[in-house]
């Protein structure tokens, strides 16, 4: 008998200049993008953002990121 676990991960990816760097969670996001930092905490902890939904991801990208 084999077992075989399945990790569900959602990963996201962000383009910065000519490169694509992944993330997955907050923290992965805070080192693509330092300097958004701030928004980013206070985005995710205002509204509960899960980053296995993938509208919310989108939503807290397009928040932190018009106000550059």
């Amino acid at each position: 008998v084999e077992i075989y676990t399945y990790k569900d991960e959602t990963s996201y990816w962000l383009k910065t200049g000519r490169k694509m760097k992944r993330f997955r969670d907050m923290k992965s996001l805070v080192k693509i993008l330092p300097e958004k930092k701030m928004e980013i905490e206070a985005y995710v902890k205002k509204q509960n953002t899960n980053f296995s939904n993938h509208s919310e991801v989108l939503e807290l990208l397009v928040s932190c990121l018009e106000k550059t």
